[in-house]
């Protein structure tokens, strides 16, 4: 390939990867920053749901109030008149219609209905109101626990004929004293034609699902709203809502139109189209100039080059034809071939020696990273596993050996448990005297890295054990296990050491020392997620230097292998 062909190819070549990174590092940055812009929206809009939904509640909640305190209806609550008179005056058709209630309810002091009335919102008929339904508000507790003059209670509750709002308040003067004679409750279906006023007044379109007693936990959550695409075009976003018992009883689902990243995706489209045409007019500019200062004067060295920088041999000369500046270009080159036959040789040693130690002292995607960029590499790790084992009374043990015997002794165990850790594709970040500590779900992050550092902790207990066989002797580890978020990095800057900060790295670290021999204590998050796999015992809660009362267990093996990997002592 002749060197014009070569710089043509390089030039295409790397102006492509620059346009093709700035298009992916663009295009993760926009659609990103769209589907989180979407994301919060949707939240709002969910959000804008349920606060119709409760401005409506608060409405009826407003209205039991105001009908309740009533000087006639408290008089009337004190001798029940049959013909229900005063009643049926205050509580007439139209009251219900500017009201948006359809059902009206009055509880005597000992909670037995005195009256009862329901109309139809549309046709403002009154109408039979259902009987399961009114039997249920009837002996609903939280809607008779009212206090003696003031406050109420509202909200949601689901009944087996559908969803209702409900107020309940206490009979008193208009004057809001008592003590109160009663108690009134206020109804409203929350029905179609409800739902969709809501829909037209919030301007968006969302239901309400009632959320079954053996649905899912997810499915029960009312911490917050959750937001999930459904395809290109349509996302929605879900909460819970809690009835006036406190529990997840109803699902709120905003149906959305994904607008915002359509625009993402045609703003990405144009960039595309800018930066392929920019890209092909700079490659035109830098091609005609390197023809023109570059390429022509050096066309006939083409031949020589390009066979020694093909065949890599710089014990190859290429040919002195001139003495001009062209000749002494050659002669330099020739000079330079020379000089870089030895230096290559040497370089190449160096570089592989240092290539090992590099690895040796890091990890490797961690000194690939430390040679491209010489700042500081601080990582955040939203989920590790963080494993400390240590020999139980080395120092007693180590007292009255020789030095070379001590070494020897903890590099034949720690040897073992590095090809463990590498048998695993675990990380180990360091020896302190006789302790060990190693991490799972770093520098690469992977989903199984508490059941593999699990796996590597039975496994380090039971070639200790292999290795006291074959050497009689009587070493011990204790080992503490944790998981959680964790920062890592690179501090030094002539003696390199990687190493993990935080609460995860101090409670795993606590595991150990808190442990005994020959046993794995892990904390409750480590529980969580090994329970179903693995051999379990509770400890019970302990009291931890420096965090106080914790609740761990005991790691003994896995479940699958029909038996625990460890004793159950301790």
């Amino acid at each position: 390939m002749t060197l014009r062909k070569k710089a043509l190819l390089i030039i295409g070549l790397l102006q492509a990867a620059i346009i093709v990174a700035l298009l992916l590092g663009a295009r993760a940055l926009l659609l990103g920053n769209y589907a989180r812009l979407e994301e919060r929206e949707a939240r709002q809009d969910v959000q804008r749901a349920l606060n119709a939904l409760n401005d409506d509640v608060a409405t009826l909640s407003a209205t039991a109030a105001n009908f309740a305190a009533d000087d006639e209806l408290f008089a009337y609550m004190q001798v029940a008149s049959p013909l229900d008179i005063v009643p049926q005056r205050i509580f007439v058709a139209p009251a219900f219609a500017a009201g948006q209630f359809n059902l009206a309810v009055l509880l005597n002091a000992a909670g037995r209905s005195i009256f009862t009335k329901a109309v139809d919102l549309e046709t403002r008929q009154e109408t039979k109101p259902l009987t399961r339904t009114l039997n249920l508000l009837i002996a609903n507790p939280v809607l008779l626990q009212l206090p003696k003059t003031d406050g109420g209670v509202s909200g949601l509750l689901v009944l087996p004929d559908g969803p209702v709002m409900v107020a309940s308040r206490p009979v008193l003067t208009g004057r809001f004293s008592g003590p109160p004679r009663g108690t009134l409750i206020l109804a409203r279906d929350v029905n179609e034609a409800a739902i969709k006023r809501l829909n037209d007044v919030t301007r968006l379109s969302f239901t309400l699902q009632r959320i079954k007693p053996d649905a899912p936990a997810a499915a029960r959550d009312d911490g917050g709203v959750l937001v999930r695409v459904v395809d290109a075009d349509r996302l929605v976003g879900a909460a819970a809502i809690k009835d006036i018992g406190g529990q997840a009883a109803l699902a709120l689902q905003v149906n959305l139109k994904r607008e915002l990243f359509k625009q993402g995706q045609a703003d990405v489209l144009l960039l595309t189209i800018v930066l392929a045409l920019s890209g092909l007019v700079l490659a035109a500019a830098v091609l005609a100039i390197l023809e023109r200062l570059v390429l022509s004067p050096v066309a006939h060295l083409s031949a020589d080059v390009a066979q020694i920088g093909a065949a890599g041999d710089f014990s190859a000369r290429v040919r002195v034809k001139s003495r001009d500046e062209i000749g002494r270009l050659s002669g330099a080159v020739n000079t330079m071939l020379a000089s870089l036959a030895g230096l290559k040789q040497q370089v190449d040693a160096e570089h592989a020696r240092a290539e090992n130690l590099l690895i040796n002292i890091l990890p490797k995607p961690i000194a690939e990273r430390l040679k491209r960029d010489s700042r500081t590499i601080a990582d955040s790790y939203a989920e590790a596993t963080v494993l400390f084992s240590d020999i139980v009374g080395f120092t007693a043990l180590s007292a009255g050996r020789p030095p070379e015997e001590t070494v020897q002794l903890l590099n034949e165990v720690f040897s073992a448990f590095d090809e463990l850790a590498r048998k695993h594709r675990l990380e180990k970040i360091k020896t302190i005297g006789d302790s060990y500590m190693v991490v799972g779900g770093l520098p690469e992050e992977r989903a199984d890295h508490v059941e593999a550092v699990a796996d590597l902790a039975l496994e380090m207990h039971a070639e200790l054990a292999r290795l006291n066989a074959v050497k009689g002797q009587d070493l011990r580890v204790r080992t503490g296990m944790n998981t959680g978020p964790v920062v890592a990095g690179v501090i030094g800057t002539h003696k390199f050491i990687y190493d993990l900060w935080g609460d995860t790295v101090n409670t795993a670290s606590r595991m150990e020392s808190h442990s005994v021999a020959d046993c794995i204590q892990v904390t409750e998050a480590v529980y969580d997620r090994l329970k179903d796999k693995y051999v379990m015992d509770d400890r019970g809660i302990i009291d931890v230097k420096s965090k106080g009362p914790m609740h761990t267990y005991w790691l003994r093996g896995r479940k699958d292998n029909g038996q625990t990997d460890l004793s159950a002592d301790g």
